[in-house]
């Protein structure tokens, strides 16, 4: 990595935290006075976690390969896997999903009760691989990086080969569909005088999900027809509602399909459980979906600190009913050794406490991660948006190998 004359002047800790200073006035206005001490807060959170774990090395390259790609015109993703959950990440322009807005937490990417350095990853075209493995060479002077890896990835019914480029546990993977996205702007700008930039077309146009409901989506990304047919019944007017769409298509979360389209179009039938519990899984309808459900639940109910709540659902997910076990009667009944209070209160009485407890439990092997989620509900929205509004260009992309 670079010296500290290459960082004007500043050591790796300072010259990240000009950045994301700069970075904030670029993603919020901060003119609000308790949003910007909200955001700086956990920025400062998020900073003193990841040089505690002393991960800035990994930030620093993937903030320096991103902005390389952007400024060559590269596609990047939104975002892809955990770490979406970080406002660092999104305030330097690693990914392009805040955080805040979608209720994502940072300790799924970055907790200190985990030792491994979480991997990264980076989404472009295909395309663009050996253009970006070139950069990184020269960069980082690194003659090491694996363009051989090729991950095996399972979508809804089908296992794809994708190809990535591996650094520092930043692994740059090729999407195709960035590649369509690509190819689509390009001929849109030859075809109608148009830049496209589709990191910021609105996110709630009514005519794309009305196609999306219709089940007009060949070539939409992640829409095959399992989700297709899902999605007509389900009718998702919002990116969280794709979002839980690509997320119960698949093995184990699958089993709450019919529940949830009967909730989401009978709201009354969701069962009332308990008032913070109900408030958390109002986004999916009453049905436990997201890793960062857990972690709120468990942070907001049982008081079980954020440092504290992934090494708690990972023993959920292993069924390390030892740990389990330890956790349910220390945070349910209290621990005055530990200095850990009952949960049980006026608001929440022993049963209903187990109960949720439970159902933790029993679902925490089916969750996926709420950021990841979000990262690939915005490419199905953006490729459905070009499907809609550019349909001969989308259509000729797509039949196109």
């Amino acid at each position: 990595m670079k010296n500290v004359n290459q960082y004007l002047g500043l050591d790796k800790k300072e010259y990240l935290t000009k950045l994301v200073s700069e970075g904030i006035s670029k993603k919020y206005d901060i003119s609000i006075k308790s949003k910007y001490d909200e955001i700086n807060k956990r920025l400062e959170y998020e900073l003193n976690n990841i040089f505690e774990k002393d991960f800035q090395d990994n930030i620093l390259a993937a903030y320096e390969i991103v902005k390389f790609a952007k400024d060559s015109d590269i596609i990047v993703g939104p975002g892809c896997g955990i770490v979406g959950g970080s406002l660092v990440c999104y305030v330097l322009g690693i990914t392009d999903i805040d955080p805040i807005k979608y209720n994502l937490s940072f300790e799924r990417f970055v907790n200190k009760n985990i030792h491994s350095v979480p991997y990264i990853y980076i989404e472009i075209p295909v395309s663009n691989l050996e253009m970006m493995k070139n950069f990184i060479r020269y960069k980082y002077n690194n003659p090491l990086v694996n363009c051989e890896n090729h991950e095996e990835v399972e979508s809804v019914d089908t296992i794809k080969i994708i190809q990535s480029v591996e650094f520092l546990n930043i692994i740059i993977r090729g999407n195709e569909f960035l590649d369509k996205i690509n190819i689509c702007k390009k001929l849109i700008f030859e075809t109608y005088g148009e830049k496209i930039d589709l990191n910021n077309i609105s996110l709630n146009d009514e005519k794309i999900y009305k196609m999306i409901n219709i089940g007009d989506t060949k070539g939409v990304f992640q829409i095959d027809d399992f989700v297709k047919n899902f999605m007509i019944n389900f009718k998702p007017n919002n990116i969280l509602d794709i979002a839980t769409s690509i997320s119960v298509c698949i093995p184990g979360p699958s089993k709450y399909i019919h529940e949830l389209i009967n909730n989401k179009n009978q709201k009354q039938n969701i069962k009332k459980v308990q008032a913070i519990y109900d408030d958390i899984l109002r986004e999916t309808y009453g049905i436990l979906i997201y890793q960062e459900q857990i972690f709120e639940i468990l942070n907001k109910i049982f008081h079980v600190p954020f440092s504290e709540v992934n090494s708690i659902r990972r023993a959920m997910c292993l069924k390390k009913m030892n740990e389990v076990d330890k956790a349910r009667k220390d945070y349910i009944y209290g621990n005055d050794e530990l200095n850990i209070k009952s949960c049980i209160n006026d608001d929440i009485n022993e049963e209903v406490a187990n109960k949720i407890f439970d159902n933790m439990v029993n679902n925490a092997a089916f969750t996926t991660s709420k950021a990841h989620a979000i990262g690939y509900a915005i490419i199905v929205y953006q490729t459905a948006y070009l499907k809609y509004y550019y349909r001969d260009i989308f259509e000729s992309v797509r039949v196109q190998k």
